[in-house]
C-alpha cells in the first residue's frame, strides 16, 4: 500500500474514528492496523493527530487597532497630495493636513490617524508605494577661471543657523542638450530646509545672477554661506562680487569635482523638488519661463516651505550593534522659528542658569516637594540651561531629557552637567519642544515657563500627559496676576498682551481642575527670586554692549538697558506673580 493510500484510508475513517463509542473504536483500530500494517500505538498517534493546515493559526501580539479600511484610504490620498513623502514625514503632515481634508471625519478615526506611528503607517502602505527611476541628463560645464579664487567648502559649516545655502541648475532639457532651454536654479538652506526656485532661460551668468538675487530677496533670513558645484554658470566674475563686493560678504565656496555628495541636500532637492514635480521633458520655448516663476513663486515655495515637513537627524545613540535615530519632522517655516529664540532674550540671559524668577533654593524646594525616588524620569520641554534636570540628578538621583530651542542655553545645559558630574544621567537636545513625545513613559513631564509651545496652559498639558506615566506627576511654571493692572497699557508694560492672558491665581488654580487635573503642590516666586531673574540681566547687557560695541544689535541692547529697570519696578514687580505647579490626573 502506498503512502499516498495510506493517507486517503486514514482521511476516510478518520472521523467515523473519533465519533465512534469506545468499544467499536477498538474495532475500527484492528481494521486500519491491518490495512495499513502500522503498529497499534503508531496508528493510535496517526489517527488522533490534528490536521494543522486545517488549525487556523492565532496571531500572536495585541488586537490590531487599525482596522478602520477608511484609514489606509486617506493615509494614501495624503500621501499622493504631499509628493511621496516617507512614513515619518508623512506622520508629521498628518495633523497639518488632516483639518483639510475635504470629507468629513469622525473624531474617533481622527484621533486614530494622530496617533499612528510611522511603522504602522509602513505597513498599511506596503501595496501602494511605487518604484521611481532616476533619469536625466547632466549639463555641468566646468568653470576654470575661478576655481583658484573661489575655494572648496572643506570646513563644516554651522547648521545651528540658518542662511547657508546649497545651490544648483537643473535642465529641462528633455533627451538632448542641444539648442537653448529652460533651467531651473535651485536652492535650499541646510539648517532650516528652506527651498527656493527660480526659472531662467539658458544659463548665462545674467540670467544666473538674476535668478540668485531674485531668491535672496525670497529668503526669510539672511544670507551667510553660498555652496554650489563647479559648474560655469556659478563661478563667473560677475557672481563673486555680487557675494564677495558687500558690507558682510558671503562665504562662496564650492564643492570638489566630481564628488556629488559635497552638495547632497541640493542633489537631494533636485529630484523631489523639481524633477517629480515637472519630469524629464524638454521645456524649449523661451515663455515657459514666466510661467515657471509664477508657479514656484506663488504656489510651489508656499507649499514645500510652510506644508510639507522634513526630518533631521535630531539624536543617534549607539547600544552594542545597535545603532537607534531620532528624528525630527519640522515645516521648515516651522523650523526656521525655532532654531533660536529672538537674540535680545539670549543676549539678556546668557548669564542665568535659571530662565524664571526662580532662585537654587526654590528649584531645591521644588524637587524635594515633588518626592521623586532615585531614577525617576523626568522630562523638561523648554529646558533653557538645564538647571532644573542637572541639579534634581545630582540631589535626587533623578534621569532625564531636556528640549530647548536656543543652541546656546543647550550647550550651556550640557556644560552644567559636566561640571555636577551626571552626564550619566541627563540628555539635552537642541530642537523644537512643540509636539515632542518621549519614546518611553516618564514619571514627571514638565514645561517650566514656556506653555507657548503648547498654545497655551491646556493644550502644553494635554502634550506632557502623552509623555506621562500613570500616575505621573505634570509640571507646569505660568504667570499669574498678584492683582489686576488697571489699565490695558499696564498688562502690556508687563510684557503680556492684554489683561485676559493671565488669571489671578485662585482662578489659575481652578482652572486646572476644570482640565481634570489636581493640584498637588506649588512653589511660587517671590519679590527676590524676582529680582535676581530681572536685575541679572542688565548688567548682562551692560557687559555685553562694553564688548560689542559695534553690532547691530547694540542700539536695541542699549534701549532696552534704558527702559527695563523703571519699567520692571513701575510695572511687572507690582503686578506679575509666577509659580510651578504640579498637577495629577483626577
Amino acid at each position: 500500500m502506498s503512502p499516498d493510500s495510506r493517507r486517503e484510508y486514514r482521511d476516510s475513517i478518520k472521523q467515523r474514528y473519533h465519533l465512534a463509542p469506545k468499544a467499536e473504536k477498538g474495532q475500527i483500530l484492528n481494521e486500519f492496523c491491518q490495512v495499513t500494517g502500522y503498529n497499534r500505538k503508531y496508528a493510535i498517534r496517526v489517527l488522533n493527530k490534528k490536521d494543522l493546515k486545517a488549525i487556523k493559526k492565532k496571531r500572536r501580539g495585541r488586537k490590531r487597532k487599525y482596522t478602520n479600511p477608511l484609514i489606509t484610504i486617506i493615509l494614501y490620498q495624503l500621501w499622493k497630495w504631499t509628493n511621496l513623502p516617507c512614513s515619518k514625514r508623512l506622520k508629521a503632515i498628518i495633523p497639518i493636513w488632516l483639518p483639510f481634508y475635504p470629507s468629513p471625519i469622525s473624531r474617533e478615526l481622527y484621533e486614530d490617524l494622530c496617533a499612528i506611528s510611522p511603522s504602522t503607517i509602513d505597513r498599511l502602505m506596503k501595496n501602494h508605494r511605487s518604484r521611481y527611476m532616476k533619469m536625466g541628463l547632466s549639463t555641468t560645464q566646468p568653470g576654470t577661471i575661478l576655481k583658484k579664487q573661489i575655494p572648496i567648502a572643506t570646513n563644516k559649516w554651522d547648521q545651528r543657523q540658518p542662511g547657508f545655502i546649497e545651490a544648483d541648475t537643473v535642465a529641462h532639457c528633455g533627451s538632448s542638450v542641444m539648442g537653448s532651454f529652460v533651467y531651473t536654479i535651485n536652492c535650499v538652506d541646510i539648517a532650516t530646509q528652506w527651498t527656493e526656485q527660480f526659472a531662467i532661460w539658458g544659463k548665462g551668468e545674467t540670467g544666473v545672477l538674476k535668478g540668485l538675487i531674485n531668491i535672496n530677496k525670497r529668503l526669510p533670513f539672511d544670507l551667510r554661506g553660498f555652496d554650489c558645484d563647479n559648474g560655469s554658470e556659478f563661478l563667473n566674475w560677475p557672481i563673486q562680487k555680487h557675494y564677495l563686493n558687500r558690507k558682510r560678504p558671503v562665504n562662496f565656496t564650492r564643492s570638489r569635482p566630481y564628488y556629488k555628495n559635497d552638495n547632497a541636500y541640493i542633489e537631494q532637492n533636485n529630484w523631489t523638488h523639481i524633477r517629480q514635480l515637472l519630469g524629464y521633458a524638454r521645456f524649449g520655448k523661451p515663455e515657459l519661463v514666466g510661467m515657471l516663476n509664477d508657479l514656484y513663486e506663488n504656489e510651489w515655495r508656499l507649499l514645500l516651505n510652510f506644508f510639507i515637513p522634513y526630518v533631521k537627524l535630531l539624536d543617534k545613540t549607539r547600544q552594542g550593534s545597535k545603532t537607534t535615530k531620532k528624528y525630527d519632522p519640522l515645516t521648515p517655516i516651522r523650523r526656521t522659528k525655532t532654531l533660536d529664540i529672538p537674540r535680545i532674550h539670549t543676549i539678556s540671559e546668557s548669564a542665568h542658569r535659571i530662565h524664571n524668577p526662580f532662585t537654587p533654593e526654590k528649584l531645591a524646594t521644588l524637587g524635594a516637594a515633588l518626592r521623586m525616588h532615585p531614577g525617576t524620569c523626568v522630562l523638561d520641554l523648554g529646558c533653557g540651561s538645564g538647571e532644573m534636570l542637572c541639579t534634581w540628578a545630582r540631589d535626587f538621583g533623578i534621569t532625564g531629557t531636556g528640549i530647548d530651542m536656543s543652541p546656546l542655553f543647550t550647550e550651556q545645559a550640557k556644560v552644567r552637567a559636566e561640571e555636577l558630574g551626571v552626564v550619566d544621567q541627563v540628555t539635552f537636545i537642541h530642537g523644537d519642544a512643540a509636539g515632542y513625545v518621549a519614546e518611553e513613559k516618564v514619571g514627571v513631564a514638565a514645561c517650566v515657563g514656556a506653555t507657548w509651545i503648547g498654545g497655551g496652559v491646556a493644550g502644553t498639558i494635554e502634550l506632557l500627559a502623552r509623555s506621562l506615566d500613570p500616575g505621573g506627576v505634570i509640571l507646569i511654571g505660568e504667570p499669574y496676576w498678584r492683582q489686576l493692572p488697571p489699565t490695558e497699557e499696564a498688562a502690556r508694560a508687563c510684557l503680556a498682551g492684554a489683561i485676559a492672558d493671565f488669571l489671578l491665581l485662585p482662578e489659575l488654580l481652578a482652572s486646572f481642575g476644570h482640565l481634570g487635573y489636581d493640584v498637588v503642590e506649588m512653589v511660587l516666586a517671590d519679590q527676590d527670586s524676582w529680582d535676581r531673574y530681572e536685575a541679572a540681566k542688565w548688567l548682562t547687557m551692560r557687559r555685553w554692549l562694553e564688548e560689542n560695541p559695534d553690532d547691530d544689535m547694540a542700539k536695541e541692547v542699549r534701549a532696552n538697558l534704558s527702559s527695563e529697570p523703571v519699567r520692571y519696578a513701575t510695572y511687572t514687580r507690582e503686578y506679575l506673580g509666577w509659580g510651578v505647579f504640579a498637577l495629577m490626573k483626577q
